[in-house]
């Protein structure tokens, strides 16, 4: 969080409106950087989280005698009403963490860092569903 550009926010409040490639940019890249050759990076596992998820359904009954044995049941439901885009977790179309090459010896000395994939940051799948609506009628006898 200290590197320059980062400005201690490496989580974007405003990502839906911060698009890179037509794909919202969740994370600031600015705060991050690839670790040099035998060093750990500072990130803590499970630090952040995706971002919120929050969805309405709602239904509506209405339950009609139609003899005394008899009823009829109409239901109509919603499902996400308000049809609210969901974003899945940043990299999670499989485009997670830092691509790395390394020299023609498999050891450490011959190691060389990486650059950071691109799109590690950015939000590239939708989970849930858009809006739904279902109308239903149940006899009871």
């Amino acid at each position: 969080p200290d590197a320059a550009g980062c400005n201690d926010q490496p989580v974007f409040k405003d990502y839906r409106k911060r698009l890179r490639n037509g794909f919202p940019v969740y994370l600031n890249d600015a705060c991050f950087r690839v670790p040099a050759v035998g060093e750990l990076g500072s990130s803590k596992r499970n630090q952040f989280v995706g971002p919120n998820q929050w969805n309405l359904n709602v239904s509506l009954q209405k339950s009609t005698s139609i003899t005394e044995s008899v009823q009829l049941q109409v239901r109509l439901e919603a499902f996400n009403v308000l049809n609210h885009r969901n974003y899945g977790p940043p990299g999670s179309a499989g485009n997670v963490g830092l691509a790395w090459t390394q020299g023609a010896n498999t050891s450490a000395a011959t190691l060389t860092t990486g650059t950071m994939n691109p799109t590690a940051t950015q939000i590239e799948t939708i989970v849930g569903t858009m809006r739904q609506i279902q109308l239903g009628a149940k006899l009871i006898f």
